[in-house]
């Protein structure tokens, strides 16, 4: 008798744990589908209430913009946010709930539970490599090729979920090489063929898709000069991103940005005017043709921006990215170091309870520490 009563409770535990549903099938007239219930209550009680939500400070003009990708589950909203760098330090911040980071739904400080990298196992990153092919890159393409080779292999081995492309463009801003978002080994392959050297290492175009981004590389507008927007612009629209992946766009240049003026969608205003968040963000790595140790704005090139000419790295400060100045034989690049690789690797997470998951909210992101401070509104944003 205690033996039946045993197993009865043993049935009745395992009944409340998942729903059975039988249905016909062609092959097999009868089946049970088991499928588990989704226990939001235990879920969401592991998150701070609302009621906790301190409201955010005031942050001035900001040197920082908190840049992230929002997906759900059944039960929780997730922000993956890429890091944030402190840049007096070059270290990643910590972010902690109330303490240097606050999040609202529609003017309603949330509860939220945040994890830093250490604890966070769900971000994942669309990497796309923008390379200016021009002659005066030929110089420094072969390191770049290698550096972009060991980076994927070191994010790679920080378990960091990583899918890699790459766009490279001539002097005219056409699009004369391509490899969709891919593996990090096709990657690794693609910047390292013996076949290629010099700037022709990222002047063809490979994987599976590859005659398709030829033919649309063929269509895609130019301009009269160096402009990697162009290259942004054509990643944007014809690779194959993730739809939780953070993307991150490193635009390797040694020129101005140059378009035909302020009339043009690549000049850099009107670019940013069209990009949102969820495109990412964008990071500049400029090498610098006559290399006296300083950020090219000294005089010995204070002559470079003048009419459609641009600093390439004011993408970078419109879309919360980073600047990296480097030699003009890329000598000194180390990819594994640069601020958007600790940015990469120290990406954090903020999980909150939505008052309604499946319409579209106003968010905003506040983050305020001893040496950063920024502000972003998520406008219409869903989950």
């Amino acid at each position: 008798m205690k033996k039946i009563k045993y197993l009865l409770l043993l049935a009745a535990v395992f009944s409340a744990s998942f729903v059975f549903v039988s249905c016909e099938n062609e092959d097999y007239p009868y089946f049970i589908k088991v499928v588990p219930i989704v226990d939001c209550a235990t879920r969401q009680a592991e998150i701070p209430e609302d009621a906790t939500a301190q409201n955010a400070p005031t942050v001035g003009t900001g040197n920082i913009s908190p840049t992230g990708v929002f997906t759900k589950d059944e039960c929780l909203v997730f922000v993956n946010l890429i890091g944030i760098i402190d840049p007096v330090t070059n270290q990643a911040v910590e972010l902690k709930y109330n303490q240097n980071v606050w999040l609202t739904e529609d003017g309603v400080p949330q509860g939220m539970k945040v994890l830093n990298q250490t604890n966070v196992t769900s971000s994942a990153f669309d990497i796309v490599f923008i390379i200016d092919n021009s002659g005066s890159m030929y110089e420094e393409a072969d390191t770049i090729s290698a550096k972009i080779a060991g980076f994927v292999q070191y994010l790679q081995s920080k378990g960091i979920d990583l899918r890699a492309g790459v766009v490279g463009y001539d002097e005219s801003s056409q699009i004369d090489g391509a490899l969709n978002l891919s593996a990090g080994s096709m990657i690794i392959s693609y910047m390292t063929d013996p076949n290629y050297s010099g700037t022709y290492r990222t002047k063809h175009f490979a994987g599976s898709d590859s005659a398709q981004l030829v033919a649309r590389a063929l269509t895609h507008p130019t301009e009269y000069g160096e402009n990697g927007c162009v290259a942004i612009d054509f990643a944007d629209k014809y690779f194959s991103w993730r739809a939780n992946g953070t993307r991150v766009y490193i635009n390797f240049t040694d020129e101005p940005l140059q378009s035909s003026g302020a009339s043009s969608n690549y000049f850099i205003s009107n670019f940013l005017q069209n990009w949102t968040s969820a495109k990412g963000s964008i990071h500049t790595v400029y090498s610098i043709s006559y290399w006296n140790g300083t950020v090219p704005d000294t005089a010995s090139m204070s002559g470079w921006w003048y009419g459609g000419d641009e600093r390439p790295w004011k993408l970078s400060e419109g879309t919360g990215g980073t600047t990296k100045f480097i030699h003009p034989n890329a000598s000194d690049l180390d990819l594994n170091s640069l601020p958007v690789t600790t940015a990469i690797v120290n990406a954090s997470q903020l999980i909150f309870v939505s008052k309604d998951p499946s319409k579209t909210h106003n968010v905003v992101i506040t983050i305020k520490d001893v040496n950063v401070e920024g502000r972003k509104e998520y406008l219409n944003q869903g989950y």
